[in-house]
Order: structure tokens, then C-alpha cells, then sequence
């Protein structure tokens, strides 16, 4: 077995890491601080209708999309059941929209799997690995949210979330985002289910933002601080979104071996 298959049986479909990736150093050392600003959902669905910025936001935010309809109703005798008429009913395009999710808060940030990752080096005793991002995908994502990204281990980010809200008594998931325009029977049954998992769905054309999301089962008006515990240097770091091109990480087999 070489070391990719033991670092996948390991960590599997799991983020190994998080970016985030703001315009402003001050944000993005708020991050550091452990303060996570979040927006509503609304936010980033005016963004893209009110001012065009698709990308950093979509005007079809948690828009459930019904495809048309064809049908015919058939009126049959009571006593015979003879047919007697028939009615051509259709329905065009329905968008169905639910007024309180849109104050849902919600944190996003790209998260890298295994998958994301090209292996430079694998010698039995250690395994190198490089982002997997072209040129062009940083300049989109730079041009987009900023240059200045936030670098954070998966599992610590998650502990320090899970010690925070579980404090607060706040339902909350943290999870990726699904890239697809179908599903709608699905997104329909976890909204009348009321599961966080429905505001983790968007059009396809964003899947290059290798989006997780973090929301919160409360709604605010407009946004919210969500405080956890300060991220140490052990745990991440700041660098400019131009090193992405360059960035890697190490496992020795040693670590490995640790599991």
C-alpha cells in the first residue's frame, strides 16, 4: 500500500484543510482572532440581483427550481366509469422560495480533500503533496473574494466550532456544498424537514469555489460575529492567494503509522 492509500483510508472524503479567502488583512486576522463573521443567506442573494457580483453572490440562493409540466385530467361517469372528458392542464417554470431561511447566517470557506491534491513525492517514508489549482482558478478566486487567505487544519477548525456552539445550545452543520440543479424532491423533503442540509445546494457553475458551509439554525437580521477559540500558529496561518500556487503539504510515515 503506498502512503496516498493510507493517508485516504485515514481521512477519506474529509476536508484536510480550509481556506478562506477575504479582500481586506483586517478580516482576515479577525479570522485569526477567532471571530468568524457571517452573512445571511439573503445577503447573497441581493449581491448578485443588486449589484452583479456573480460569484460572491447568487440571486438563486436556496431557490428551489420546478421544471414545466404536462399533464391531462380525465373526468370519468361515477356509475360506469366511462371517460367523459379530458383536460389538458401545464404548468410553466415554479421557483419556490421559503421567506425565513433567507435569515439563516451562514460562514463559507473552500475546503481541500485528498483529491484536491497532486502527489510531488511518494518514496514508502514520506509523501509530498501540492495543491492541485491552475493559474487561472487563483486569479478567478482572487478576483472574486480578495487576495489574503486564512489557512486552517480541517480538524482543529472543527473542534473549536463544535466547542463554541455546542456551548450555545445552536443546532448548526458544517458540510459540503452540492453542485447540481436536480434533486429537487430531495432539497423539497429536507426543507419540510427543516434540515440545516437544504442550504447545501448550488448551481453547478460555482463548483470551482469547492465550497463548505457553515450555517446556524437561528435567523439575524443581518449579520452576526460568531466567537470561537483564537486559531494558533499550530493550527493555521495567514498567507497572499498568489503562494497558493506553490502550497504543499508533508506526511511522513511515521505520522501515519500513528492511526
Amino acid at each position: 500500500m503506498n502512503l496516498k492509500q493510507k493517508l485516504k483510508e485515514i481521512i477519506e472524503d474529509s476536508p484536510l484543510f480550509y481556506f478562506k479567502i477575504t479582500r481586506e488583512e483586517k478580516w482576515a486576522n479577525d479570522i485569526i482572532q477567532g471571530k468568524l463573521f457571517m452573512n445571511t443567506i439573503n445577503f447573497y442573494k441581493k449581491l448578485e440581483k443588486e449589484e452583479g457580483l456573480k460569484g460572491q453572490g447568487d440571486k438563486d440562493e436556496l431557490t428551489i427550481k420546478l421544471n414545466p409540466i404536462d399533464a391531462t385530467i380525465i373526468a370519468k361517469d361515477r356509475k360506469d366509469g366511462s371517460e367523459l372528458a379530458r383536460i389538458p392542464v401545464g404548468m410553466k417554470n415554479l421557483n419556490i422560495e421559503f421567506d425565513n431561511d433567507k435569515k439563516k447566517p451562514v460562514f463559507c470557506i473552500i475546503g481541500i480533500t485528498l483529491d484536491d491534491m497532486e502527489i510531488v513525492e511518494d518514496d514508502g517514508n514520506l509523501i509530498r503533496l501540492k495543491l492541485n489549482f491552475s493559474e487561472k482558478e487563483i486569479d478567478r478566486l482572487k478576483s472574486e473574494f480578495g487576495q489574503y487567505v486564512v489557512f486552517i487544519k480541517a480538524f482543529r477548525f472543527q473542534e473549536k466550532l463544535e466547542k463554541s456552539l455546542n456551548s450555545l445550545g445552536i443546532n448548526w452543520t458544517l458540510d459540503k456544498v452540492n453542485y447540481t440543479n436536480e434533486n429537487m424532491n430531495k432539497r423539497l423533503e429536507l426543507t419540510k424537514n427543516n434540515d440545516l442540509k437544504r442550504f447545501l445546494y448550488k448551481d453547478p457553475d460555482f463548483k470551482y469555489q469547492k465550497e463548505y458551509r457553515l450555517i446556524l439554525d437561528e435567523d439575524v437580521e443581518d449579520n452576526k460575529i460568531l466567537e470561537i477559540e483564537k486559531i494558533s500558529k499550530d493550527d493555521g496561518f495567514l498567507i497572499n492567494i498568489d503562494s497558493l500556487l506553490n502550497f504543499g503539504l508533508v506526511y511522513n510515515i511515521d505520522w501515519l503509522n500513528g492511526y
